[in-house]
């Protein structure tokens, strides 16, 4: 452990200087002015952070806030010790804010850093892998915690982007694609073209127009299912329906013109497909006939 003790005397508006009796065991001597350190001294003249200062204050004005007996009613006895892990953590907090001063070396030591993390990360054995991902997942923990405490959402929605951020976004995206397609392997690119081309074919032959008045089209009945539907499955099925109910009309008027209209502006595959589906455009509603 790092010791530290002194004895505070409060002189009226008067400052002094307490220093330890052995300063080679790692104590500290104290400045005091009014009852209060401005500040703390090691006995190689290294200048302690003001969070202990801070720390040793609200000792003092603990011990003062307790009634006046014999032995603290002329002086103070104040004994503080300080893990040697605390030690470390503020002389790398000190550190830390020393090297913030200069941009271009902060700048370096950030890189240096990095590498060094990743060249410590490739290098570790399972056990290591194992304890550092548990420290981790702690730490992520403790700090979800923390802004949900402050008021905080961390696994909130993000906030809504204007047009001119989702366009940079997008064109970001763009060159990332554009890039990973630039480095693609011959046999990767293959089986890239082979998959598209298959799923371009049967699309096409979903949407292709259908002669109805051919045999083979009026005995076969094929059940509809989610895949010839041009759903993978009934699940995604019912969620595109339920997105597009939300935001048509409820007023059944609203919401059948909405419709028409709709049918009325497709494309000609929409079209096509519409009338595989047994729905007739608003032009040809007059030849239906409804018994």
């Amino acid at each position: 452990m790092w010791y530290m003790q002194s004895t505070l005397v409060q002189p009226e508006g008067q400052a002094t200087n307490h220093a330890s009796n052995n300063p080679e065991s790692g104590t500290c001597d104290f400045t005091a002015k009014n009852g209060k350190y401005t500040s703390l001294r090691t006995h190689d003249n290294e200048t302690i952070i003001e969070d202990f200062i801070t720390e040793a204050n609200f000792i003092i004005q603990c011990v003062n806030a307790r009634a006046p007996t014999k032995d603290n009613i002329s002086s103070i006895n104040i004994h503080v010790q300080l893990s040697p892990k605390s030690k470390n953590r503020y002389a790398q907090k000190v550190f830390r804010e020393r090297i913030k001063l200069d941009e271009t070396l902060y700048k370096e030591y950030r890189q240096f850093e990095t590498l060094r993390v990743k060249a410590f990360r490739v290098n570790m054995s399972p056990e290591q892998k194992e304890k550092y991902n548990e420290k981790t997942r702690l730490r992520m923990k403790k700090y979800r915690e923390k802004k949900k405490s402050e008021g905080t959402d961390t696994a909130s929605h993000p906030k809504q982007k204007t047009r001119k951020e989702k366009e940079k976004q997008r064109e970001k995206w763009r060159k990332d694609k554009q890039l990973q397609r630039d480095n693609l392997n011959p046999q990767k690119k293959r089986r890239i073209n082979e998959k598209r081309r298959k799923q371009y074919a049967l699309q096409k032959q979903k949407t292709a127009p259908i002669d109805i008045n051919t045999e083979s089209d009026k005995t076969s009945t094929v059940p509809e299912t989610a895949s010839s539907s041009g759903y993978q499955t009934k699940c995604a099925r019912r969620k595109a329906v339920s997105r597009s109910i939300k935001i048509l009309p409820k007023n059944p008027d609203k919401f059948a013109e909405v419709v028409a209209t709709i049918i009325k502006k497709s494309t000609p595959r929409k079209k096509a497909a519409l009338k595989n589906k047994c729905i007739a455009s608003p032009s040809s509603k007059k030849k239906i006939r409804i018994s």
